[in-house]
């Protein structure tokens, strides 16, 4: 903790007033306040009421003491900046501000408590999650970042952790003399709380909420229930409330894939209209692309001869579909040790027609192999006659 000789305990003159010498100033300090001049807390009263030859002989003879009371330095300095006492509403809610700090804690540790905050990393995770982070703002954060251009001083840096943990940290030896706000990253995680109880305690609330986390590329849910310890902090920039403890538990033991389920619904939908053969031009004379419905599925299939295939894809197959195109990732070999050598087809379709692309990795651009035609039914069930009719005669 940083300290700073701002003033030196000598005799007390009378039974409520002690002597202070103060950057090389002699004070009273009303000896009521003396608890918290001693504690380190610096709003002690000091009036400055003796006289000159009094102030000269006690700084004489008591300056270089070196048995001295030392008044430690404010790392919290609500009057510097400007920070006024919360308002509490006749009713707890969880207000915006509160319920950013909750979220985050709650994306970031399974387990939150005193033992987090005194972890060696705890500066550095502090300043990553809610200084740092392009997905998370409140007011307090988003207010100063405007006024100084994203530059956040290591007094603000205190008070936001103060804030948010109950617990004062002083930043001044961990960081320059600010932070760049906008020189920020963001997790593949976000969450929200859909609903909440609370009860009230003899320093707080306790939350319980049902707790909701994505992941960026991930169309799946998990869903968690947390509880969350908060205690009344008047000047705390979350509403007037700081954190305590946050734990987690998972309510299910898998993702819920709602959205993959409709993502499928889409899928299926679309190959449903596409079902069907379509030809065209290859090297061996007529390709044939064929789309068909499965017990299990779709069947996608490019035999480019009556002989060869180019390949024989599933629905398990296509990554997705999207903009009238079919996007297969498809397993072109497979080795005994389980590696696997993927190819890549898309399928861009419209009316009656198909034009199919290749590439070797997902990073190499996408060549043109064919354009296919849809057959119509009836040239279909011609053929299948036709097929019928010369298996008979064999």
């Amino acid at each position: 903790m940083k300290k700073k000789i701002v003033g030196i305990l000598l005799s007390i003159t009378t039974a409520t007033t002690l002597f202070v010498v103060c950057e090389n100033k002699v004070a009273t300090v009303n000896l009521i306040e003396k608890d918290k001049l001693d504690k380190g807390i610096e709003n002690v009263v000091i009036t400055e009421d003796i006289s000159d030859t009094a102030k000269k002989n006690l700084m004489d003879n008591h300056f270089n003491d070196h048995s001295i009371n030392t008044v430690t330095e404010k790392i919290v300095d609500y009057e510097t900046l400007g920070i006024k006492e919360y308002e509490y509403p006749s009713e707890f809610y969880i207000g915006d501000n509160l319920k950013t700090a909750i979220t985050q804690l709650a994306l970031s540790y399974e387990n939150f408590n005193k033992d987090s905050i005194s972890n060696e990393n705890w500066k550095e995770d502090f300043i990553a999650k809610f200084i740092q982070n392009s997905r998370l703002s409140f007011d307090y954060l988003d207010r100063i970042s405007n006024k100084n251009n994203g530059q956040i001083s290591t007094k603000e840096l205190n008070y936001i952790q103060y804030s948010l943990t109950n617990t004062e940290l002083d930043f001044s030896s961990y960081v320059d003399s600010t932070v760049n706000r906008n020189d920020s990253a963001s997790s593949l995680n976000y969450g929200w709380i859909s609903e909440y109880d609370y009860e009230y305690t003899n320093i707080g609330v306790v939350i319980t909420a049902n707790f909701e986390v994505g992941y960026d590329g991930i169309d799946s849910i998990q869903k968690r229930e947390i509880t969350v310890e908060l205690i009344k902090n008047p000047y705390s920039c979350f509403d007037g409330y700081s954190v305590i403890a946050v734990s987690s538990k998972t309510v299910t033991s898998s993702f819920q894939n709602k959205a993959n389920n409709d993502n499928q619904i889409k899928k299926d939908d679309e190959l449903e209209n596409l079902i069907g053969e379509y030809d065209y031009l290859s090297d061996d004379g007529i390709g044939k692309l064929i789309i068909k419905k499965t017990s299990y599925g779709y069947d996608i299939s490019d035999y480019e001869s009556e002989s060869s295939y180019r390949f024989l894809a599933d629905s398990s197959n296509i990554e997705t579909i999207e903009n009238n195109r079919i996007y297969i990732k498809y397993p072109e070999q497979v080795f005994s040790d389980d590696t696997v050598i993927f190819n890549y087809y898309i399928l861009e379709y419209s009316t009656d027609e198909i034009k199919v692309y290749y590439r070797k990795s997902v990073l190499e651009e996408a060549q043109f192999l064919y354009h296919a035609i849809k057959k119509n039914e009836e040239d279909i069930d011609n053929k299948n006659k036709s097929r019928t009719q010369n298996a008979n005669s064999i």
